[in-house]
């Protein structure tokens, strides 16, 4: 059946276990950028809080004298 018995595959076999590591190293590299992971992408999107203050100006949250008070005061 087999030529050189069972043994014949066990290199092949050894591959597998080195494969399956590389693909969690490279995953966990890969991890410090993934937004679910709360990596560096994701801070990058947070908004500062300056865009914030404007958004909500922009939208009529909060009137002229509360957005210039607030602007002073995270400055």
């Amino acid at each position: 059946m087999w030529q050189y018995g069972p043994w014949n595959y066990f290199p092949l076999m050894m591959i597998f276990p080195i494969i399956f590591i590389i693909v969690v190293v490279l995953l966990l590299a890969r991890g410090a950028n993934c937004p679910m992971c709360a990596g560096r992408a994701m801070r990058d999107k947070e908004l500062s809080v300056k865009e914030i203050l404007d958004r909500r100006y922009a939208s009529g949250d909060i009137s002229q004298e509360e957005y210039q008070r607030i602007k002073i005061e995270i400055s």
